[in-house]
């Protein structure tokens, strides 16, 4: 090994404190690409095929109860690929401690005759259960709750009436919502075992899956409106259409958002620790300046000064790169992992991103490399005499009698050495006040995003304040069932809701109607604290008065407060003036 790269490893080796430092500032920007990266890749990789193998639904249309016959008609209309109906009925759970917990069963003869929706085994399994004559499988999310095959379950029905049934074991349900999240466990039974329930033959949910574009909400919307009015031409009637990220995992729009926050905030990192690079790249060249100097005495030049410091930046981002890619790779693994459990979909096995090693190949070799090329420079350009001469942290500079005022002379000369020494390389000084506030910057942002966040939560809960919701079969007359819920011991107030559907006409494009639910509060409700933006709240003596909410605008952003909307309910069409906009995050 020749001389000078003698001396690249020492400075990379002796001071192994400085080295230490150093690599753990480039190792914490390269993991925190590598990572998000890595997890992004990861999660929506196996989120898309395992959702689409699934052969998912694009949207749902929920009708009163209708027959094969009509699904046979709905599937007739143009730009359908397929469709598919089902039956429904909630019930809840009687656990051995007491406790409650909700459940939905879903009629379906054999699982391996779905076109839509498919059922898949549970982890670990290499077929579906077979459950016969009143048994039923649960999807997997709900193991938490620590059911086993073969256990004895009592369910409750809304009559009160209960039933027990033997579970015969867990699916793959992907295109459902899993237990963790919607704390309702869904299950399939044979429709001889949901009648003996109380459901229906019937289906009150018609799936349809669109033959082209099935990202394309605006085509899914229209194709499914167009089967709506089919059905309701063939008699059905409709309550609502829903249609949500179509062609896409439930969860897919969320966690795209994450991953761009997380991005934002790993290459901030990455720009945080070049600043500290180049503070650190500067201290050593300011330390060894002479050394510097006598190698320009020996007959080295700029460049080959250069180089070895080059190098040794370069051997610090290779020791960080070495220590980032597999931490990254293991951590996305875990973490991403997890929170696909958490979302009710299967990964794939997990594989190294070529992507993800060319960005942290990048940051780690490449950003460290241009952060230090100026004060590299600067130092190795610096002449043989400048070298041998400098005195420290002010160079050759020396401060003058008359630089010094009069006024400056009553403050204590330690206090004016430290002014001095602070503000005497003005660059050292920028680079440093940068660093703390960019460091600053970053942890005021990641909180202030996170009391938004919570700010966001905490709107949400201003539309959902009661502490328990019924929701009935069928109308009754409030004053009688708010007796029954007001001589319970503990209640403290009842309201009565209502929610009706309708069908907005708003000519033009949308000619076919876009399908609406009225919710109707008490106007002096306690139980519902809207967002307003524009105009006012629901007062009491209002008549055809209506709040319309954020998405609404999104789809109609020429609707303002004082127009009036046309709405047809019940085959009539009603008039309705727009009195307040509200706003609710997540509403589309």
């Amino acid at each position: 090994m020749s001389s000078r790269w003698k001396k690249v490893w020492a400075d990379f080796w002796s001071n192994k404190g400085r080295t230490f430092l150093t690599v753990m500032t480039i190792m914490v920007g390269t993991f925190a690409v590598g990572f998000n990266n890595n997890m992004g890749l990861y999660m929506l990789e196996s989120m898309d095929k395992d959702y689409l193998s699934a052969q998912p639904s694009e949207a749902e249309i929920y009708t009163s109860s209708f027959d094969d016959e009509m699904v046979k008609t709905a599937g007739e209309t143009p730009g359908v690929n397929g469709v598919e109906g089902s039956r429904s009925i909630s019930a809840r759970i009687v656990r051995a401690n007491g406790e409650y917990v909700d459940i939905r069963f879903t009629a379906l003869e054999d699982p391996a005759q779905q076109r839509l929706n498919l059922l898949k085994p549970a982890a670990g399994e290499t077929s579906i259960p077979h459950y016969g004559d009143r048994e039923t499988v649960f999807d997997a999310s709900a193991l938490s709750l620590g059911y086993q095959p073969g256990d004895t379950l009592v369910v409750e029905l809304d009559n009160g009436k209960r039933r027990e049934l033997k579970l015969a074991g867990y699916v793959h349900a992907v295109t459902g919502f899993p237990y963790s999240l919607a704390k309702t466990v869904f299950a399939y039974v044979t429709p001889e075992t949901l009648e003996w329930m109380g459901g229906s033959r019937l289906y009150d949910m018609l799936a349809v899956s669109v033959a082209e574009n099935p990202t394309d909400a605006e085509h899914v919307t229209a194709v499914a409106q167009a089967v709506a009015e089919r059905m309701k031409r063939a008699g059905a009637e409709v309550y609502f259409v829903n249609v949500y990220q179509p062609g896409h995992h439930f969860a897919w729009n969320i966690t795209q958002g994450i991953f761009f926050v997380l991005s934002v905030l790993g290459y901030l990192t990455v720009l945080l620790s070049c600043f500290l690079i180049v503070n650190t790249v500067t201290a050593l060249m300011t330390q060894q300046t002479r050394q510097i100097g006598i190698m320009k005495a020996v007959g080295g030049d700029t460049l080959q000064i250069a180089g070895m410091y080059a190098v040794l930046i370069l051997g610090f981002g290779l020791g960080a790169l070495l220590i980032a890619i597999p931490l990254a790779n293991l951590a996305a693994e875990e973490i991403g992992g997890g929170m696909a459990a958490w979302l009710n979909f299967y990964t794939e096995p997990y594989k190294g991103y070529p992507s993800s090693v060319v960005q942290q190949a990048a940051v780690a070799l490449g950003v460290p490399l241009l952060a230090a090329l100026y004060p590299i420079y600067s130092s190795a350009r610096m002449t043989v005499r400048e070298a041998l001469s400098d005195y420290g942290l002010g160079g050759n500079a020396r401060p003058k009698a008359s630089s010094v005022s009069k006024s400056a002379t009553l403050l204590p000369r330690p206090i004016r050495i430290s002014v001095r020494n602070t503000f005497r390389r003005k660059t050292r000084l920028a680079l440093t006040l940068f660093t703390l506030i960019l460091g600053g910057a970053v942890f005021i942002g990641v909180y202030n995003l996170w009391e938004s966040f919570d700010k966001v939560i905490e709107d949400i809960q201003g539309y959902f304040l009661a502490d328990i919701n019924f929701n009935f079969g069928r109308g009754y007359r409030f004053d009688k069932v708010a007796a029954v819920a007001e001589g319970v011991a503990g209640v403290k107030g009842v309201e009565g809701w209502l929610e009706y559907p309708g069908t907005l006409k708003m000519g033009g494009k949308d000619e076919s109607g876009t399908q609406i639910v009225f919710v109707a509060p008490p106007s002096t409700s306690t139980l519902i604290d809207p967002i307003i933006t524009s105009g006012r709240w629901l007062e009491p003596g209002d008549e055809n008065a209506i709040v319309i909410g954020n998405h609404l605008l999104n789809m109609f952003p020429d609707l303002k407060v004082g127009d009036w909307l046309t709405v047809e309910i019940n085959g009539k069409e009603t008039r309705w003036h727009i009195v307040g906009v509200y706003s609710i995050t997540g509403n589309v």
